[in-house]
């Protein structure tokens, strides 16, 4: 059924079994009755609750038709477009602010492509431009027939042992991996490589994150491999020493244009993922200060190192 013939109730309550916790916390941060423009918006999850749950004015922006379709029938208002070539169609002063926050790779591609985004922020596109993406990195995601990680913490870092610098036990921590789990009595894993080597080649990679796996868990060697799902992405952000100093802030120029991503320059130390939730965050309380609304706390850890007290003492005795 169509969402927009359900009753009010039941589509707000849909809508809230919709939301992922990372959409949720930006909801949260989104004033009621606001305009907002979401692009790139996926299967509108976000547009979803925020029309219902706060009554805001939104639309989408979405490259892929299956997911337009799936929009639509949720009575949101999205069309198919490009973010590179169609944000044009929109008058000036439609939304109070914008937050670009793509990976690098994307933001790079709407940045080249705006001559607005250069005029109203020309600094903070230009060192954008210059910004690269690292190596490659890989996730593999496996179904076994096996229990795992019962004992182990949810997330566990493997210190690169053939391609493999971390371990997911996926089943511990999302819903429905766990609900197969249950049902199959097996369990589900995601396998990461954050930098795969140059000397790598990708049709190599699931089969020695998996080596590295047996390495690190023999008792899964014997396992059967239900299913098995690889992705490889270059959309980290390079990030070596003296790089930080020519990423472009959160706030740009523009008082009404922020920037969001593992890519930018965050006031607390992080890095990829939590990189890009912070700056999520940051960017949202840059927005609700302009508003004169309460802004939510940025949760990091210690700027200064334990043993930074004692390396100033020593040098100031010598």
């Amino acid at each position: 059924m169509n969402d927009a013939a359900l009753p009010p109730s039941e589509r707000q309550a849909r809508a809230a079994a919709r939301m992922r916790p990372d959409l949720q916390i930006i909801a949260d941060m989104v004033k009621p009755g606001s305009r907002v423009l979401d692009v790139g918006c996926g299967d509108g999850a976000l547009l979803d609750y925020l029309w219902h749950a706060k009554g805001v004015d939104g639309r989408g922006l979405e490259l892929r038709q299956d997911r337009v379709r799936e929009c639509v029938a949720h009575g949101l208002s999205v069309i198919q477009g490009d973010a590179e070539t169609d944000l044009r169609d929109y008058p000036s002063g439609a939304f109070d602010y914008v937050v670009l926050a793509p990976d690098v790779v994307g933001a790079r591609a709407i940045a080249d492509s705006s001559p607005d985004l250069h005029r109203v922020a020309p600094l903070a596109m230009a060192n954008l431009s210059a910004l690269a993406p690292s190596q490659p990195n890989a996730v593999l995601r496996l179904w076994i027939d096996l229990p795992s990680g019962s004992t182990l913490p949810g997330f566990v870092i493997t210190a690169g042992e053939k391609l493999l610098d971390s371990v997911t036990f996926y089943h511990r921590v999302e819903e429905a991996s766990a609900a197969w789990a249950a049902d199959s009595g097996g369990s589900v894993l995601e396998l990461h490589c954050y930098a795969v080597p140059d000397s790598v080649h990708e049709s190599e990679i699931a089969d020695t994150l998996k080596e590295g796996l047996w390495a690190q868990f023999p008792e899964l060697r014997w396992c059967r491999v239900l299913g098995e799902h690889l992705q490889v992405n270059r959309n980290f952000t390079a990030f070596h020493t003296g790089m930080r100093a020519r990423r472009p802030p959160v706030q740009t120029e523009h008082s009404c244009l922020m920037l969001a991503g593992d890519w930018v320059a965050l006031t607390v130390p992080a890095m990829l993922m939590e990189a890009a939730v912070t700056s999520g965050l940051e960017a949202a309380n840059a927005i609700l200060r302009r508003e004169g609304v309460r802004e939510e706390p940025v949760y990091s850890v210690p700027r200064r190192g334990v043993f930074a007290s004692s390396r100033s003492k020593h040098q100031r005795a010598a």
